[in-house]
């Protein structure tokens, strides 16, 4: 269901994790690093991958389990063809995620998440935080050019990040707010320059909008993965993100103790 009010109650450690493909691993090595260090987190906001890994998180399946099931999954297996406005459909990664995480409904998780999407014909940043998972989880991974586009009710969807790469505006109050930012930085475009690049150009640049609201005290962390793209088939390379996310993780928390 379409959240018109996202709750702002006030909670102890708030969770934002972007967008950014399979650059997702890195996701999964800062989460480690917060519940080792005693920042578990007890609300959770995700857009795109970030989605797909708050809701296993959320659904309070063990972190570690998650890691194995993530660094596992063939993802050449789920890519199925679509036609129907994008090149791939998004239904085989949400049935594989919510068969792990074992859980169909917002209601089922132990901890709140919000996902959000973009409806394509507006332009509208639209948050989920109850009803069914798997159209909200599809609606927000469905990246433009590349998933087909998802239908709810008499709207059609696409990524969250295609409006908000960084919706720090549907986290609410917390003591400790964490912002997991593995998007994309910009990239020299040319005339031969790849559909994928000029998209991830665009989404940087409203990225920047969303930067703009980062507030003070908020804890901003930007684990470096500009030799990453979108989808990384290779186990050593996403072994190697999720290295990254913990030492980015340390370092943002290093900072904070301070």
């Amino acid at each position: 269901m379409m959240s018109k009010n996202i709750s702002k109650k006030a909670v102890s450690n708030a969770l934002l994790l972007s967008g950014g493909g399979t650059r997702g691993f890195a996701h999964l090595g800062v989460l480690e690093v917060l519940e080792d260090e005693g920042f578990k987190p007890d609300f959770i906001v995700g857009s795109s991958v970030g989605a797909l890994v708050g809701v296993c998180y959320a659904a309070g399946k063990p972190l570690d389990e998650i890691v194995s099931h993530f660094l596992e999954i063939p993802l050449y297996k789920l890519l199925r063809p679509n036609f129907n406005g994008g090149l791939l459909g998004t239904e085989k990664i949400v049935d594989a995620v919510l068969s792990f995480a074992q859980v169909t409904s917002f209601s089922q998780l132990s901890i709140p998440l919000v996902v959000n999407a973009t409806d394509i014909n507006n332009g509208d940043d639209v948050s989920f935080s109850s009803g069914k998972l798997k159209p909200a989880l599809q609606a927000s991974i469905a990246v433009p050019g590349l998933f087909s586009p998802v239908v709810i009710g008499s709207r059609v969807f696409v990524d969250g990040g295609s409006s908000h790469p960084l919706p720090i505006h549907l986290l609410p109050k917390a003591k400790h707010t964490f912002i997991v930012d593995i998007t994309f930085k910009f990239e020299k475009i040319t005339e031969k320059s790849s559909p994928l690049k000029v998209l991830q150009n665009a989404l940087f640049a409203l990225q920047k909008q969303g930067l703009s609201k980062l507030k003070k005290g908020m804890i901003y962390i930007k684990p470096p993965l500009e030799e990453f793209s979108h989808y990384e088939y290779v186990t050593s390379a996403r072994r190697t993100m999720l290295l990254r996310g913990r030492k980015a993780a340390r370092e943002a928390l290093h900072t904070l103790e301070k």
